[in-house]
């Protein structure tokens, strides 16, 4: 089935808690179960400014729906990849039929560290141009373009610059 992740969402019809927890799995599978601890060091690694990060956590934290709004981009970003979206349906099934009580600080960590993921990672378009110089040599141009949140979520993806690699 060649089902969209809207189509997937009204049909399971998931509350916040839901999407949430569901996010939280998927990504603990996408990054082989990275410790929280761990995803803080990457992230406060990679960031221009280690006190905007905590400031973007606490933020996050205390904001449902900015946590709602980034878990649903992180989703919309994986699921552009095939292999992603048996992952996805199964993390959601998981969080139905059990949900765990899980702090908003690890949530907001999570929402975070997947717009991390998905700022460093998620390219956009990538454009390749091969070139005739005058001297009759080829040159090869790559340009990539990465996918942005925007909104509120936008200072977040800011922090992270081009990003450098994950551990």
């Amino acid at each position: 089935m060649n089902e969209g992740l809207v189509e997937f969402l009204n049909r399971t019809k998931p509350n916040q808690e839901t999407i949430e927890v569901a996010t939280r799995t998927f990504l603990s599978e996408l990054t082989e179960d990275m410790p929280p601890s761990k995803m803080k060091r990457n992230l406060v690694g990679a960031a221009t400014d280690r006190q905007a990060v905590e400031r973007a956590l606490l933020e996050l934290e205390a904001s449902p729906q900015d946590r709602l709004q980034a878990s649903l981009t992180i989703l919309v970003w994986a699921w552009e990849n095939l292999d992603n979206r048996a992952r996805i349906q199964a993390a959601f099934r998981g969080a139905q039929s059990k949900l765990p009580a899980i702090e908003a600080g690890l949530l907001a960590l999570v929402a975070m560290y997947g717009m991390y993921l998905m700022t460093t990672a998620g390219r956009r378009r990538e454009n390749r141009t091969i070139k005739i110089a005058q001297d009759g040599t080829f040159e090869e141009t790559t340009t990539i373009e990465y996918e942005r949140p925007t909104g509120s979520l936008s200072m977040i993806a800011k922090l992270f610059g081009s990003g450098k690699g994950i551990e």
